[in-house]
């Protein structure tokens, strides 16, 4: 096998070719990561192909020195026709005279212990494998595959027929991390039309021509008949892709930025609510994913529309949540409530941190107030007995009730007498001795709990927390 890259990209459409995977080049700003090195994926298709041939062509022309290694997984799915692959990749690169490695995976048996398509689980080792191999050469090195245009036109179709926004619009990143794409700007027609007349030979994956996926049905159905309408649907699509990047761009640094304003993550509800849609969107799936969960269009829907209501709580995947309260709105972990429901920490006099409930508590004659604590606005005074008799704090628990002015009352019943959202009330800390319940922040002392020790509740100063009690009594000095 010969290839002379030089006669490829020489004649007209050989040129036409390489600008335009030169204009990706320059306007993703690709030279600066190319010039450590790259690591190609090479399947032996037309695309990588015309890959491999493009970059051993822009070093020559540009008297560049970096590093070209093609390397070829052989994902075990089609037993004789991809060993043919591996082989035919291993003529490329000597044709080209480049480094080679091919690397066996058995996709199916990943596919089958990690839950995934035969799809994702082939790309997820693709890149994992590449990833191992700059490792273990050079770890500045890029990873260059093969998406072109038409596969963005796919992925832009695909992502409109799910709903998605405009980061789905935005199609195939043409830079992401350390990954480069220079021919997403270059149709697969134009590819396969260029190798085909310069006699330069290629593979084909029979399982392209089946189609039973989704972005098979796409190009083999759909993509004709979109062409009756625009013979250049690629590059229109490309355009799109590019506009939606610039836009998205900007929407989202303006949402890092409001975020960034408030460092604990918790933001005004009525600064969310004055938001646009546009922003307020992004600012809660930027929320979401520093939780370390995610958010969907529902979900921000249903914020959206909460938000105007007033204080509520809503799950979110990833075991988060978003909770507004207190004119306040943060995403937190989802932990479930029956994960502290035993929890009982006992108190002394003095400072008494309890990290688990975002509390601080001080018991004595003469407390420390000091700048560590958020607010200690809720105070009592209460015996010195109670101290002396197992004092502890914990959340609320179901069937919780005290006496106090001389009558029995079930929590539960006091909250909703109250009009307490429930979101509040599952984070009140409630104080008791052996004895039961002594207090609950906002109602009176047990009967003959009164004492001249006081007490004094506050909220730890945590990033993102803000106090949740439902009522303040009033200081007294």
């Amino acid at each position: 096998m010969e290839i002379n890259t030089e006669r490829l990209f020489g004649s007209r459409a050989g040129r036409a070719v390489y600008d335009r995977a030169l204009e990706a080049v320059k306007d993703y700003s690709m030279s600066e990561r190319l010039s450590e090195g790259v690591l190609v994926g090479l399947s032996g298709g037309a695309d990588s192909v015309l890959l491999c041939a493009f970059l051993c062509e822009y070093r020559r022309s540009l008297s560049l020195s970096f590093p070209i290694v093609a390397v070829h997984i052989n994902h075990g799915i089609r037993g004789d026709e991809a060993l043919r692959d591996a082989e035919f990749s291993r003529e490329v690169a000597a044709a080209l005279g480049i480094d080679f490695l091919c690397v066996d995976i058995d996709v199916p048996a990943l596919a089958l212990g990690s839950g995934l398509g035969i799809e994702e689980a082939a790309r997820n080792a693709r890149y994992s494998c590449f990833e191992d191999i700059i490792s273990g050469r050079n770890k500045r090195m890029c990873i260059a595959v093969a998406h072109n245009a038409t596969d963005n036109l796919e992925t832009v179709l695909f992502n409109v027929l799910r709903g998605a926004g405009t980061r789905g619009v935005r199609g195939i990143p043409a830079v992401r991390d350390n990954i480069i794409r220079p021919l997403i700007y270059i149709p697969k027609s134009d590819i396969v039309n260029l190798l085909s007349e310069a006699g330069v030979g290629f593979v084909t994956d029979s399982t392209n021509e089946e189609s039973d996926y989704t972005r098979n049905y796409i190009r083999n159905e759909v993509l004709p008949l979109l062409r009756k309408i625009n013979a250049t649907a690629e590059d229109a699509v490309c355009r799109l892709s590019r506009v939606s990047e610039w836009d998205s761009d900007y929407l989202e640094t303006e949402a890092a930025r409001i975020v960034g304003e408030y460092r604990g993550g918790a933001i005004p509800r009525e600064k969310l609510i004055s938001l646009h849609p546009a922003i307020l969107s992004r600012v809660i799936i930027l929320l979401a994913q520093r939780a370390g969960g995610g958010c969907e269009f529902s979900h921000v829907e249903s914020i959206r529309e909460l938000l105007a209501v007033g204080e509520f709580s809503l799950s979110l995947p990833g075991k988060i949540r978003f909770v507004a309260e207190g004119g306040l709105c943060r995403i937190e972990p989802d932990t479930p409530r029956e994960s502290f429901t035993e929890l009982s920490v006992p108190l002394k006099y003095g400072r008494n941190i309890i990290s688990p409930l975002d509390l601080v508590v001080e018991i004595g004659e003469e407390p420390d107030n000091s700048s560590n604590v958020y607010n200690f606005s809720i105070q009592t005074t209460i015996s010195s007995d109670i101290i002396d008799n197992g004092f502890c704090v914990r959340f609320k628990r179901d069937g919780d009730a005290y006496r106090y002015g001389n009558m029995t009352h079930k929590l539960k019943k006091v909250f909703n007498d109250k009009g307490i959202h429930p979101s509040k009330r599952d984070r009140v800390p409630v104080f008791e001795d052996r004895d039961g319940i002594v207090y609950v922040p906002g109602l009176p002392l047990r009967d003959g709990a009164v004492g001249k020790v006081r007490l004094l509740v506050g909220v730890t100063r945590q990033e993102g927390r803000i106090p949740v009690y439902f009522a303040t009594p009033e200081r007294k000095d």
